[in-house]
């Protein structure tokens, strides 16, 4: 059975189409065709989780999820395992962004800290530093949170557009579907006020992800109190950055 506009614009849309057995069927049938469109060597080839989430970002089209997964295999070979070299090193302690604590699913979070963002930073050694952070979180769980802690965040001083369009991309293409969900912290009535008119371009899926936590006891919806650093009301301590990546 194939995929229809109706299955796909249900699943695009946020409604909870996976329990349905049409929608079981298509799915099914569709990840058989994407796996007789790789060659028997080819290293996904029977990782049926990583097929699914290169299908869902191409929309279920087949052939742009081959045509994605293969650049995206020509890009783990060029990039991974990210050398943890002196300059890539100082820029993880910084603490700038960082693996710690985990979500009340349990999946792994990456915390990003924009107050402490550089502009001249190389941007070379900042992306391998995310890279790295990105591939130690997905060695413990398939779905990451993370948390944008934008406390004493200056536009003129922290906002890094270079590197935020150089992540992001890195993410489109190379980790479709690993977010469990983002969380902002903190946010007021002007910050709410930009995201109410940016969320309706993005789809029901990805603006469902997005979380604005206002004060700290908003924290206990999605983390538990273990999973947390004090800063954020939890009990974890506080990440050394000094200390970390020996």
């Amino acid at each position: 059975m194939a995929m229809t506009p109706a299955m796909l614009k249900a699943y695009t849309s946020g409604k909870p189409v996976k329990s349905d057995p049409a929608f079981q069927a298509a799915l099914t049938a569709t990840l058989s065709e994407f796996q007789a469109a790789l060659p028997a060597e080819h290293p996904f080839r029977e990782d049926l989780a990583t097929l699914e989430r290169f299908l869902i970002a191409r929309k279920f089209n087949v052939d742009d999820a081959t045509g994605m997964l293969n650049a995206h295999v020509s890009w783990r070979a060029a990039t991974l395992p990210v050398k943890l070299t002196d300059p890539v090193r100082s820029d993880l302690r910084m603490g700038k962004y960082y693996q710690y604590g985990t979500d009340l699913n349990g999946n792994a979070v990456i915390v990003v800290r924009s107050g402490l963002f550089n502009k001249e930073r190389k941007l070379d050694e900042a992306t391998s530093a995310i890279i790295y952070i990105l591939e130690s979180a997905l060695q413990q769980s398939e779905l990451l949170s993370v948390l944008y802690d934008r406390e004493n965040f200056s536009i003129a001083k922290n906002l890094d557009i270079e590197l935020i369009k150089t992540v992001a991309k890195i993410l489109g293409d190379n980790y479709p579907e690993r977010l469990k969900g983002v969380y902002l912290y903190p946010t007021g009535l002007v910050f709410k006020g930009i995201w109410n008119m940016v969320s309706p371009f993005l789809d029901p899926r990805t603006r469902g992800k997005v979380h604005m936590l206002q004060n700290k006891s908003d924290f206990l919806k999605y983390f538990d109190a273990s999973g947390m650093e004090t800063r954020y009301g939890g009990t974890l301590a506080p990440f050394d950055g000094a200390s970390a990546y020996l």
